[in-house]
């Protein structure tokens, strides 16, 4: 178990991992955040993701990443 606090910034990039915005560059360790708005530059998120990984919230799965079992109950939680 980690010691990570589940912050409005992180519970709120684990509603966009949840949601399928962010996305890892081929062959490489960088996480973007997609926007859904066209024109609007991807945002690099690649340390805040990493702190989700190693958290065990999240998973790269491919270019994507997904909520783990960890991740889906600090959702199901929120802000504490």
């Amino acid at each position: 178990m980690n010691d990570l606090y589940p912050t409005k910034s992180r519970v709120a990039l684990l509603i966009d991992v949840a949601n399928g915005l962010v996305v890892a560059d081929a062959g490489s360790s960088t996480a973007w955040r997609k926007d859904l708005l066209p024109r609007v530059r991807p945002i690099r998120v690649t340390a805040k993701v990493n702190e989700l990984v190693q958290a065990g919230w999240v998973v790269r799965d491919g270019r994507a990443y997904v909520l783990t079992d960890a991740g889906q109950q600090i959702l199901a939680d929120g802000v504490r």
